[in-house]
């Protein structure tokens, strides 16, 4: 709703709503709380909140070109090949696809094919979006053509700091903590009649229509996005 609605960014369409058809897709960069450096990765735009893009930089497929400015080569590629008919979907593959080009510039014909599960499209059949974008693989015309948008300079300097939000009309809470200590924090102050669920991708959240929303108001929301603790897993002994 505020890319389009807000800043008037149409090119990003509005899909299911629960992050399943990748008409939303946009491309997220952030520096990686563990490697410090930055990384690049698609998201479903409808099931980002607002509040959890501090430090972020949000690309979408204006962003990475457009008839004024000059198209992006991932945007030419799709066009010339045939595989935009209705177009709504469209700027979500360019935008899944120009994130993987950001996260690996070489790629095998293989890595482009299984890299759209999340992209629907009822007009094309897939065939020409995926012939299209192949080009981009090893030994494709365009190999090594990737054109990548400059990040901000600010995000190699910003410090991430514990955050709240508040709705006043429905009383939900959103916190993003900086360390686990926090996290625990949060957790034990919270009222046990509240509900509280700790989110990341928001997939569960994007679903929550279809139960009726009932969980939701004056829901404790805690964003574990910058906790490794909770962002992995792992095999003892």
């Amino acid at each position: 709703y505020w890319l389009r609605e807000v800043r008037g960014l149409t090119g990003t369409h509005y899909g299911c709503g629960e992050g399943g058809c990748g008409i939303c897709t946009v491309a997220l960069s952030q520096i990686d709380p563990e490697t410090k450096k930055i990384k690049t990765v698609p998201i479903n735009s409808c099931l980002r909140r607002l509040c959890a893009l501090d430090g972020c930089h949000i690309l979408t497929t204006e962003g990475i070109g457009s008839q004024g400015s000059g198209f992006n080569p991932v945007q030419t590629a799709i066009a010339d090949g045939n595989g935009s008919q209705c177009g709504y979907c469209t700027p979500g593959w360019v935008m899944n696809m120009y994130a993987l080009l950001e996260k690996k510039n070489t790629l095998s014909a293989e890595e482009v094919q299984q890299h759209f599960d999340g992209n629907l499209c009822r007009c094309t059949g897939y065939r020409p979006i995926l012939t299209s974008f192949g080009a981009f693989a090893k030994g494709g015309k365009l190999c090594g053509q990737h054109e990548s948008v400059k990040h901000p300079t600010a995000m190699l300097a910003h410090n991430p700091q514990p955050l709240r939000f508040k709705d006043d009309i429905t009383g939900q809470e959103w916190f993003r903590p900086v360390n686990l200590e926090q996290y625990m924090a949060i957790a034990s102050l919270i009222a046990t009649n509240r509900p509280f669920r700790p989110i990341c991708a928001s997939t569960a959240d994007g679903v929550a229509k279809y139960y009726g929303g009932k969980d939701t108001d004056n829901a404790v929301l805690v964003d574990t996005s910058l906790l490794p603790e909770l962002n992995g897993s792992s095999l003892d002994g």
